[in-house]
């Protein structure tokens, strides 16, 4: 008997639980892709004259574009970990384990940004090269996992394209970094543009494949309610 009951509360939870899903989901078309676009874009903008006036000129420590914790990385780990969070809901659209694995890629991105662990391993090592050599395997894996996703995108292109264009900018800004590191960066003090450059490039590649991931889900995710309007593109 007590058995029975378990079994019957479990099933009358189901339908509530499901329910919270597919409103979870819902939400997502009410979102409009351009109006977030432009709202993280004055936002990027937005952190870096902060950074340059605020944390360079003036010195104020949480708005520091090359520091730790500060307001640059932690808007980029936020922008990462949205996107891991769409990515874990693109698992009801099929192939579950790709999308566990770039949610899970993006979630240790976000950590980087915040912990700055390949600058750790890069001191360790004593810079240079070899430094980055040891970082090859890490974003191989990175790439065959993108491109796994990218597969899933191919029949939305809007979705493939910001998907592309996140992956560009993302690696435009790593070789942006690892010319300044490989030339010895720069003295205390100085702003390097190049390195503001890197950071920019980072929040938009990361806006990109949340903008990526959010158009796929509102092309492949029919609202619950039937007849609701679907988000204007």
């Amino acid at each position: 008997m007590k058995r029975e009951s378990r079994v019957l509360a479990a099933r009358r939870l189901m339908p509530s639980a499901i329910a919270g899903k597919k409103a979870g989901l819902d939400a997502l078309h009410r979102v409009r892709p351009k109006l977030l676009a432009a709202g993280i874009g004055a936002a990027i903008a937005t952190i870096c004259v902060a950074g340059v006036l605020l944390g360079h000129e003036r010195g104020v420590a949480m708005f520091a574009l090359l520091e730790e914790q500060t307001l640059t990385p932690l808007f980029t780990a936020l922008l990462l970990v949205v996107a891991a969070g769409l990515s874990l809901a693109a698992r009801r659209t099929g192939t579950p384990l790709v999308w566990l694995a770039i949610a899970g890629f993006l979630l240790v991105m976000a950590a980087d940004e915040l912990l700055a662990l390949h600058e750790s391993l890069r001191k360790r090592l004593g810079g240079g090269q070899p430094s980055y050599l040891v970082l090859l395997p890490y974003a191989a894996l990175g790439a065959f996992i993108w491109l796994q996703v990218l597969r899933r995108l191919r029949d939305h292109p809007s979705a493939a394209a910001l998907w592309v264009g996140g992956a560009a900018l993302w690696a435009v800004s790593q070789v942006l970094d690892a010319v300044w590191m490989l030339e010895g960066g720069t003295s205390a003090g100085v702003l390097p543009p190049i390195e503001v450059a890197e950071e920019t490039l980072e929040m938009a590649g990361s806006a990109l494949f949340l903008l990526a991931l959010l158009v796929f889900l509102q092309r492949v995710v029919e609202p619950s309610v039937p007849g609701d309007p679907r988000t204007p593109r």
